[in-house]
């Protein structure tokens, strides 16, 4: 049990409580309704988990901000980006 604990970040936590909304919102309008948006979601982070780190890499490597200050200010522009989009 310690061992998930010390492997869990922000952003594991941020999908978990999107998934967990999508969930409840769900069983109050239905599940047909609400599955396109669950995998619409999943699809979204999955490429935002892949692509946040080489982008906020590629930031920090050419602005003198710090590495994690880069990448989160990369995922919460790209997560609101998708929201828009979405």
């Amino acid at each position: 049990m310690s061992s998930i604990l010390e492997n869990v970040n922000w952003v594991d936590i941020f999908a978990l409580i999107l998934l967990i909304r999508i969930i409840y919102i769900s069983s109050h309008v239905g599940v047909g309704k609400q599955i396109l948006p669950l995998i619409l979601l999943t699809a979204g982070l999955v490429l935002l988990l892949y692509y946040y780190p080489k982008i906020g890499d590629f930031i920090a490597t050419r602005f003198t901000i710090p590495l994690a200050l880069s990448e989160f200010g990369v995922y919460s522009l790209l997560t609101v980006v998708f929201i828009l989009a979405y």
